[in-house]
C-alpha cells in the first residue's frame, strides 16, 4: 500500500476504502508514522465467543472519498480510534506486568460427572490430554476461564436462584425474590441470635413443605408492603407487593389445609412448626383475628400429638415463639405452660442466669441496669418483677457479647429470650383506687408500665420488630397504664419515667399514640435538666439501652424531641420556671 495524504491511513488499490493502523499514542499520529499491534491477549471472559468480543480493533474501515481532509466527521472518527486504541494498549501492557509478577493458579480439574459425560475432554493423571490437543497449549488466561464457567459459586450465591430446582413447588422469579429478603431480613428478626444455623432449620423445613414456604414468602411481601407505605413508596410499587402478599397467603392457606387432611402429616411435628411460624408471622402484622383462629387450632393438635412433652426441642421453641407474639397481640398470658424439660434443654441456662457467672459482658455495658437496683423505688417493687429486671440484665449483656463474640453462641441462645419474653407476659399487675393515698402503692403502679417497657425493649432492640405492626398492640397499652398516674410517676422515678417514655417513643413512631409519647417525654426531660443526646444517653445507658450499629431510631426520636421543645419552649418554661417569666 502506498503512503497517503493523511498521517493516519493508507489507500486502498481501489481507492475506495483505506486501513488505518493503530499508533502506539496520539502524538505518533501527528508525525505520520504507524506502529505495530501489540500481541496481547484481552483478559478472558467466560465464553469464547464473550473472548473474541472483547479483542480489540486494529484496524479502521473509512470510506477515502469522503475524506477530503476537511470533513468533521471522518477526522473525528480517526481521532477517536487512534485515542481508544492508546489507552486500550496502556492496559494491556499494565495486565501483563501484573500477569508476569503473579502466576496465574493451576486451574482445577473438571468434575468427574462432566468427563464421563463427554462435555468436557478428558485427561490423564499427569494433565495431558485424551482427546483434544488444544488444551494442551491453551493460555493461562483460557484455563481460567474454564475453571470459572466449571464453578458453581456465582449461581448459589445470593441472588441467585436454585440451580437444582430443589423446592417442592414451582418457584418464579418474584417468589426467588421474597425468599432471598426473607434469607436477610426475616430470619434476623426470627432469630437474633446464630441466624445462620436458624436459618438452615428453616430453609430445611421450607423447601419440603409448601406450605411453610409460601408462609415465609407472604411474610417478605407483607414486609415489604407495610416498609413501602410508612416510607413513602410510590403507590405502583407498593400495589405489586400487596398482591403478592394477598396471592402467598391465600397459597399458604390453601397449602395448610391439604396438610392438615393428610392423616399421615396432619398430627406431626413438623406441621405443628409450619403453624407455629405463620401464628408467628400474623402476630407480627398485628392480625388478630387470625393468631387467634390459629391458636386454637395449634393447642388442639399438641393436645392430639401427646402435649408438650411429646415435643422436641426445636418444635417447642417455634412454639412459645410464636405464643408470645400472639400474647402481645392479644394482650394476655401465654396459652402454654412453660415446659420445665424445655427449660432444662437450655444447656447454658446456668452460665447465663447464675450470680456467679463466668463470661466477661464488654465494658461499656458495665452500668447496664444499675440505675435499677440503686433507685430508692426498687425494693417496693413486686419481687417477680425485680426478679425480671435481673434476667433481662443478664439477658441483654449476654446478647450483646453474643454479637460481639459468636464463638459464645449455642443453639439455644435464642431460647432464652423466649423464655425471658414468656415470663413477662405470664405476670398481672392490678392495684385498687383506694391504694393510691400512699407512696408505696404508687410504687406499685409502676409495676405494669414497666413490664411493658420491658417488652417493648425486648421486641424493638432484640427482635428487631419496631417497625412492624406488632409494636401498636404495645403502646396503646402502655399510655394507658402510664397516663392516670402520669404526675405521681415523674414525682417518684423520673428517671425511670424518661427511659419508659423513649422506649414508648421509639416504638411508637408512626402510630397516633407518638405526638403523646414526645410531650410527656419532653416534660420529663425538663424536669430532669436533660438537654443534649449525650444527657439522654447516659441516663438510658444505666436503665436498659445500648448502641447498635445501622439503627438510628433513638437518635431520631431525641431529634424530634428537641425540635418539638424548642417550638413549646414558652409553654413549658411557664410549667417549669415560673419564677422566670415576668
Amino acid at each position: 500500500m502506498s503512503p497517503a495524504p493523511s498521517p493516519a491511513s493508507a489507500s486502498s488499490p481501489s481507492g475506495s476504502s483505506t486501513i488505518s493502523e493503530c499508533p502506539s499514542s496520539p502524538e505518533s499520529s501527528t508525525a505520520g508514522s504507524a506502529s505495530v499491534v501489540s500481541s496481547s491477549k484481552p483478559l478472558p471472559d467466560r465464553t469464547k465467543a464473550a473472548r473474541a468480543q472483547t479483542k480489540r480493533k486494529t484496524f479502521l474501515w473509512i470510506d477515502s472519498q469522503a475524506d477530503d481532509g476537511k470533513g468533521s466527521s471522518v477526522r473525528k472518527q480517526k481521532q477517536a480510534f487512534l485515542v481508544k486504541n492508546y489507552h486500550q494498549e496502556k492496559k494491556q501492557a499494565s495486565l501483563q506486568r501484573l500477569k508476569t509478577a503473579k502466576p496465574p493458579p493451576k486451574p482445577l480439574s473438571p468434575p468427574e460427572h462432566l468427563v464421563s459425560g463427554g462435555a468436557i475432554p478428558s485427561t490423564s493423571e499427569n494433565g495431558s490430554d485424551l482427546q483434544d490437543e488444544d488444551l494442551i497449549r491453551e493460555s493461562a488466561e483460557e484455563a481460567i476461564a474454564r475453571a470459572e464457567t466449571w464453578s458453581l459459586m456465582p449461581y448459589l450465591s445470593q441472588g441467585f436462584m436454585d440451580p437444582f430446582n430443589c423446592y417442592s413447588v414451582h418457584m418464579t422469579d418474584s417468589m426467588h425474590m421474597y425468599l432471598d429478603y426473607f434469607r436477610i431480613h426475616g430470619t434476623a428478626a426470627a432469630y437474633p441470635l446464630n441466624v445462620t444455623s436458624m436459618g438452615v432449620f428453616l430453609w430445611k423445613n421450607a423447601i419440603t413443605i409448601p406450605a411453610l414456604l409460601n408462609i415465609l414468602l407472604y411474610f417478605s411481601a407483607k414486609h415489604l408492603t407495610h416498609l413501602g407505605s410508612r416510607n413513602g413508596v410510590s403507590a405502583e410499587r407498593t400495589e405489586i407487593s400487596t398482591k403478592d402478599s394477598f396471592r402467598l397467603q391465600g397459597n399458604a392457606l390453601k397449602h395448610l389445609n391439604e396438610l392438615l387432611q393428610d392423616p399421615t402429616k396432619a398430627v406431626t411435628q413438623p406441621t405443628i412448626i409450619t403453624i407455629a411460624c405463620f401464628i408467628t408471622i400474623e402476630a407480627s402484622m398485628a392480625n388478630l383475628e387470625a393468631v387467634e383462629a390459629h391458636l386454637k387450632g395449634l393447642k388442639r393438635l399438641v393436645d392430639l400429638i401427646g402435649g408438650l412433652d411429646a415435643l422436641a426441642h426445636m418444635t417447642l421453641s417455634r412454639l412459645y415463639q410464636c405464643d408470645v407474639k400472639g400474647a402481645s397481640v392479644r394482650q394476655s398470658r401465654p396459652i402454654f405452660p412453660m415446659s420445665p424439660r424445655f427449660r432444662a434443654g437450655i444447656i447454658h441456662e446456668s452460665q447465663i442466669l447464675r450470680l456467679d457467672q463466668t463470661f466477661e459482658p464488654p465494658i461499656s455495658l458495665t452500668n447496664l441496669g444499675t440505675r435499677f437496683t440503686t433507685a430508692p423505688w426498687f425494693p417496693t417493687l413486686d419481687k417477680t418483677m425485680q426478679a425480671s429486671i435481673e434476667i433481662c440484665r443478664r439477658i441483654i449483656l449476654y446478647f450483646e457479647s453474643a454479637n460481639l463474640h459468636p464463638e459464645l453462641g449455642t443453639p439455644t441462645d435464642n431460647d432464652l429470650l423466649v423464655c425471658t419474653e414468656h415470663q413477662l407476659h405470664s405476670l398481672s399487675f392490678t392495684a385498687d383506687a383506694e391504694d393510691h393515698n400512699n407512696i408505696n402503692s404508687t410504687n406499685n403502679l409502676l409495676n405494669e408500665p414497666l413490664r411493658l417497657a420491658l417488652l417493648i425493649y425486648l421486641n424493638t432492640r432484640v427482635w428487631h420488630l419496631g417497625k412492624l405492626p406488632i409494636m401498636g398492640r404495645l403502646v396503646g397499652p402502655l399510655k394507658a397504664s402510664l397516663a392516670p398516674q402520669l404526675p405521681f410517676f415523674q414525682e417518684i422515678a423520673p428517671d425511670l419515667i424518661f427511659w419508659i417514655l423513649f422506649m414508648g417513643g421509639m416504638a411508637s413512631r408512626g402510630y397516633s399514640v407518638h405526638a403523646w409519647f414526645v410531650t410527656r417525654l419532653i416534660e420529663t426531660a425538663g424536669l430532669l435538666g436533660v438537654r443534649t443526646w449525650a444527657e439522654a444517653r447516659a441516663i438510658l445507658g444505666e436503665f436498659f439501652y445500648t448502641d447498635q450499629p445501622g439503627e438510628t431510631a433513638a437518635e431520631d426520636l431525641w431529634d424530634g424531641v428537641l425540635l418539638d421543645s424548642a417550638q413549646q419552649q414558652p409553654s413549658l418554661e411557664a410549667i417549669y420556671y415560673p419564677m422566670s417569666l415576668p
